[in-house]
């Protein structure tokens, strides 16, 4: 079995030391938190100099900003730091990956994977967001989401699998997105579409909104106060956070891709 080093990140990366832990390898955890949810058998780790095993799982993201380790640390350390810290033959593997940061490894000599790039990963990461996205709309409203018009707003692999649980369940849906291709193939699939230029009607008409675009395309006024906001993208999401958590009456506001903390009212 191997030594393995889950480095910062959310609750994901709690469950995978747990798991790790599980399947009898030796695991040390480095800002992994909360700590009273890993397993006893997990070794907490202060400096990851100490760790002289050979796979290092940094979270996903890996950074909000190229330069820090995604952590609920205050004074969350730079990745590099990390690279400089562990053995030159230690595979690394994060999520969302950037150039620079790939670079930074690459100049300390080690070898770092994306697990994002890894297709078969996105598309259970994808279904397992869009089937969070469904759970978070039926705990929040107040009646069933049957008959419920729902917006969604991009249609790749997490929109997809959305509007399909969505549909299923008996859900009015609405495809919102810019590539007429991509419009056309909502269209075939049966779902109502509507272009992004029109957005603030598909809006005003909308129980529930689920944003997958990682682009501040929306109008953060147009969002109805009794609407349902679920914000599915990674930074700089959708809608601006802090004037959603202010402002709409029930809603939740997150990022299932990257494990940020989820806020309901």
């Amino acid at each position: 079995m191997a030594e393995i080093l889950v480095c910062g990140g959310d609750l994901r990366q709690v469950a995978t030391a747990n798991s790790l832990v599980k399947k009898g390898h030796s695991v040390y955890t480095y800002l992994v938190n909360p700590v009273s949810l890993l397993s006893e058998k997990c070794v907490i780790c202060t400096n990851p100099k100490a760790f002289s095993g050979e796979i290092v799982i940094l979270p996903l993201p890996c950074s909000f900003d190229d330069i820090h380790l995604n952590s609920s640390s205050e004074n969350s350390p730079e990745i590099e730091s990390i690279f400089m810290a562990v053995k030159s033959t230690a595979k690394v593997y994060g999520g969302k990956l950037t150039p620079y940061i790939k670079g930074l490894a690459d100049r300390r000599g080690v070898k770092i994977s994306d697990y994002l790039e890894n297709e078969i990963f996105s598309i259970k990461n994808a279904k397992l967001t869009a089937e969070g996205a469904v759970q978070i709309a039926m705990e929040n409203m107040k009646s069933s989401i049957s008959g419920m018009n729902a917006l969604v707003i991009g249609f790749g692999r997490i929109g997809k699998l959305l509007c399909r649980l969505l549909w299923g369940m008996g859900v009015n849906v609405t495809v919102c997105a810019r590539r007429l291709e991509t419009l056309a193939w909502a269209e075939v699939l049966g779902y109502k579409t509507s272009n992004i230029s029109l957005m603030n009607y598909s809006l005003k008409n909308s129980d529930l909104i689920f944003n997958t675009v990682p682009a501040r395309i929306i109008d953060k006024t147009k969002i109805p106060a009794d609407s349902l906001y679920v914000e599915l993208a990674s930074k700089p999401y959708g809608a601006d956070v802090e004037f959603a958590l202010s402002n709409i009456s029930f809603g939740i506001i997150g990022s299932w891709v990257q494990g940020t903390t989820i806020h309901s009212f």
